[in-house]
């Protein structure tokens, strides 16, 4: 039954199936797509080149928006820091204690399923998996990395784990054609799960 749950949940739609997804309608060709997650407790500014994302919520994400693709400064709490956009790139720059990092996020063009994304800002590998129906989604993803998978639309719990302890666990309901990502922020002891749920938006601007 495992065996079978998980073909469903991860079998390959053919190519004539992958249209351009959730995102394609509100991305300029020459525009990079750019996002803040809030992975932080405290409310955040932040400025990415002439954007402003005023008061992100603590364990959020804001919609993504379109910015020119380009050498952009990113300002926050008096820190100035560089990154780069590419055209037509899913940026995420997730603010944690102490500082920032940037995430190329995988574009999700398959109008058919959902996609599952993990961001794992823990110090240690941990393995993605659906709990109910039970399967692995990404056996591995390494400390301070992010991966991607297709999956069918369901209504389904989702897990990170560090061994076999749990991290964080969600439910969620998967829509085709949506895109949500589980933020892992790690946690103190086993008893202290940490992690937050986001579904991805498009600001068009």
């Amino acid at each position: 039954m495992k065996v079978l749950v998980l073909l469903i949940l991860l079998s390959i739609v053919p190519p004539a199936l992958a249209q351009e997804g959730l995102y394609a309608p509100a991305v300029p060709e020459d525009a990079a797509m750019v996002r803040v997650v809030n992975a932080t407790p405290q409310a955040v500014t932040l400025d990415v080149g002439p954007l402003r994302y005023a008061d992100v919520a603590p364990l959020s994400a804001t919609a993504y928006r379109p910015l020119l693709a380009d050498v952009l400064v990113v300002s926050h709490d008096g820190a100035r820091e560089v990154i780069t956009a590419r055209e037509r790139a899913f940026l995420s720059v997730v603010l944690v204690p102490g500082g920032l990092q940037v995430i190329e996020d995988e574009r999700h063009t398959d109008p058919a399923r959902a996609q599952l994304v993990l961001y794992n800002l823990t110090a240690s590998a941990v393995s993605f998996r659906a709990l109910e129906p039970e399967a692995t989604i990404i056996p591995e993803v390494a400390a301070r990395d992010s991966a991607a998978r297709a999956v069918n639309a369901m209504s389904v719990t989702i897990g990170a784990f560090l061994d076999d302890e749990p991290l964080a666990v969600k439910q969620v309901d998967l829509e085709r054609g949506e895109s949500y990502t589980l933020v892992v922020t790690g946690a103190p002891t086993a008893d202290e799960p940490a992690g937050f749920l986001v579904q991805a938006s498009v600001l068009s601007e």
